[in-house]
């Protein structure tokens, strides 16, 4: 005898869809003949936080809608649309990769969700296939029932150690609390196991590929999409792009990149994700330490992919020599005719270097970049830019930026290096003090990664050029952009 559980409506629970750790889902009829599907779910200690969840999310783009939900005696009820069919279910049957034409919408709508439940606070915790359904031609993120909020501690009763191993992030494995920057790296996972046909890491030890594991590279696949897939599955969660990068990235796979950024990303697919091997994250400086290690792998191993564009287009011209220049640390340096590009080597940022009145963001890496030449009957040799790897613009979103400074007009300075660099220490955190001191910032921060490389190295190659003919401008006045002092979170 078919089963009936009245709430608003009276359903007819039908035949059995699926089932999972946390319950089971029947298609469902009500009393109008309405087609829907009924997921039951067991009442132990913390399953009524799916219901929750589901309710906070109703009407959020791209997540599955809720038509009702309820109670019975036994089990929490929540009642959906009838999908077409889940993504996993999609990949079976094709055994193979999906097209990237198609694959991108896919990646989008998934994404969209991700942003719309972040922006909620509402972690997923089981982004995969199967949790990803069809419905009115748009894929939906369903099934909540290891989510929790945000800012929720991970309480005996939320399923702490359970998912899908092959979507866990390496977080996870160490046993710290998921973040929404584990729901990315899982989105990774799918990512490449859509554009693949294939897991990037098919087990059995999934917990040792996870934390250790470089996934390898995708083959016939944009580099720029190729690049995305990447930092998604990087061993640091402050290294992943966040939610609403990623969907705007992946809108913006049509518009064609610039020749700089499509040689950058073209590298992007030869290199690996930053090697993490960390323990347990504890309130101590260890933890700390180790937090910031990992995000200075995976910041380095971005950067290098700019450097490498950046010799590319410096190796095709014939006059371009290698050369020694003297700088504040190792790094490398190109000269042409008496102009010397250079590069300073990537290093760690300590942290609260700033003294007590520095900036509110967070710096993991930095390096200069810069250019030389015979002093000029100014005494001009030419200029440096800050290049550092922080969350300038947004809290949690860490990218690299340029930027430079300058000598107050007040201190009637003169230097030879105008504007200057300077690394993530206290007489940077003066120049980005509220307080008006005797160092001012000369050039806005401007993220150069992510696809926006290709202003910064045709600008740097066309000063570069500039120099090499002894015409290189000195800035007509500093700061040189009016922008420069609200570039930044203050």
């Amino acid at each position: 005898m078919a089963r009936v559980i009245k709430l608003t409506r009276t359903w007819t629970l039908g035949r059995k869809l699926g089932e999972g750790g946390f319950g089971k889902v029947y298609e469902a009829t009500d009393e109008n003949g309405e087609r829907a599907a009924a997921k039951l779910v067991r009442k132990l200690p913390g399953a009524d936080r799916e219901a929750l969840i589901a309710s906070e999310l109703s009407g959020v783009p791209k997540i599955m809608p809720i038509i009702e939900t309820g109670e019975t005696p036994t089990d929490y009820v929540i009642v959906m649309p009838l999908a077409e069919r889940s993504l996993g279910a999609e990949l079976a049957a094709r055994g193979a990769a999906i097209p990237v034409d198609e694959a991108v919408p896919i990646l989008a709508d998934i994404a969209e969700a991700l942003v719309g439940m972040h922006a909620k606070e509402v972690i997923s915790r089981d982004v995969k296939p199967l949790n990803v359904l069809l419905l009115g031609g748009a894929w939906h993120v369903s099934d909540f029932g290891i989510a929790r909020y945000a800012d929720s501690s991970t309480a005996l009763h939320t399923f702490k150690n359970r998912g899908t191993e092959a979507y866990t992030a390496p977080e996870r494995w160490r046993g710290e609390r998921a973040e929404k920057a584990s729901d990315v790296y899982s989105f990774g996972v799918l990512a490449h196991e859509v554009l693949a046909g294939e897991l990037p890491f098919k087990g059995p030890n999934f917990g040792e590929q996870h934390l250790r594991a470089t996934p390898p590279s995708l083959s016939n696949v944009p580099p720029r999409l190729a690049s995305l897939v990447l930092e998604s599955l990087d061993k640091s969660l402050d290294v992943r792009p966040n939610a609403a990068n990623i969907l705007s990235r992946l809108r913006a796979l049509a518009k064609p990149p610039t020749p700089g950024g499509a040689a950058l990303h073209a590298a992007n697919q030869a290199i690996s994700s930053a090697n993490a091997a960390a323990s347990a994250k504890k309130a101590t400086a260890q933890s700390a330490e180790e937090r910031r290690r990992l995000a200075f792998e995976g910041a380095r191993a971005r950067f290098r992919r700019v450097e490498e564009t950046l010799q590319e287009a410096l190796a095709e011209g014939s006059q371009v020599t290698e050369s020694t220049v003297r700088t504040r640390t190792t790094g490398w340096s190109r000269s042409l005719g008496p102009a010397t590009l250079f590069v300073e080597e990537v290093l760690p940022a300590k942290p609260g270097d700033w003294g007590h009145s520095g900036p509110k963001f967070e710096v993991f890496a930095y390096s200069a970049i810069g250019i030389r030449m015979p002093r000029n009957s100014q005494g001009w040799e030419g200029r440096t830019h800050s290049l550092w790897f922080c969350d300038a613009k947004e809290e949690g979103v860490f990218r690299w930026y340029e930027t430079a400074f300058m000598d107050s007009p007040f201190a009637r300075s003169t230097r030879e290096v105008e504007p200057y660099a300077l690394p993530p220490a206290q007489n940077a955190g003066v120049a980005l003090s509220p307080v008006i001191g005797g160092l001012q910032v000369a050039w806005p921060f401007l993220q150069f990664d992510q696809g926006e490389e290709g202003e910064f190295l045709d600008r740097w190659l066309t000063w570069f050029g500039q120099a090499a003919q002894g015409r290189l401008p000195h800035p007509s006045s500093m700061p040189e952009r009016s922008d420069a002092h609200r570039s930044w979170r203050k």
